[in-house]
């Protein structure tokens, strides 16, 4: 049976993992842990397993994170998970710990996800990376209204309702009929108790 074999090999990972592993050990969970992987790509639970085997330190027994590859199977977690907000707050939490700038661009990031990020690393204390994913909104191709509510969203997560509202007030000048900015904008305003904006 394919999926107890799976457990049996999720499990082993496990035990290896939870025992203060060596360089070797924690290369030989990962590699089980990449078959599971190959195997299963929407296997979330792997994934997330395998993202935290390569975000292992421990220089006193050799072990050195790869939080390129890990923050590559959080994203693929992210994306197969029915509930990937965690899992994006575990992406900027990485992204904020590397202090990779030019990974925060880069990262292979799903449109939904970068207002979570960039919230997250502003939280974090992380302004210049939040700003970096942001910066990504300048490279896809998306509306000037939808690229607004996205940083507006952003703005929210992080508290900055003003700077929310204003950007929510920004597309829906930009574009009328942009259903969402207006449901967003309506939407904060109530919240708020303000329905002068």
């Amino acid at each position: 049976d394919p999926e107890s074999s799976v457990d049996a090999r999720l499990a082993r990972a496990q035990a290896i993992l939870l025992n203060n592993p060596t360089l070797a050990q924690r290369d030989d969970a990962a590699t089980i842990l990449r078959g599971i992987c190959r195997d299963f790509p929407k296997m979330v639970d792997a994934r997330v397993l395998l993202a935290d085997a390569l975000l292992m330190e421990a220089p006193d027994r050799g072990v050195r994170p790869m939080p390129s590859e890990a923050l590559e199977n959080l994203r693929l977690a992210a994306v197969a998970s029915p509930n990937p907000g965690p899992i994006w707050l575990r992406v900027a939490a990485v992204l904020q710990s590397t202090q990779d700038f030019e990974a925060a661009r880069t990262a292979n990031l799903p449109l939904s996800s970068i207002p979570i990020v960039s919230a997250a690393l502003a939280r974090y204390g992380d302004r210049e990376q939040a700003a970096s994913v942001l910066a990504k909104l300048d490279t896809m191709p998306i509306t000037p209204g939808k690229r607004l509510v996205i940083v507006g969203e952003s703005a929210e997560l992080q508290g900055d309702f003003e700077l929310a509202l204003d950007r929510y007030a920004e597309a829906c000048d930009a574009e009328p009929a942009h259903e969402d900015a207006w449901i967003r904008r309506i939407g904060l305003l109530l919240r708020r108790g303000d329905l002068r904006g």
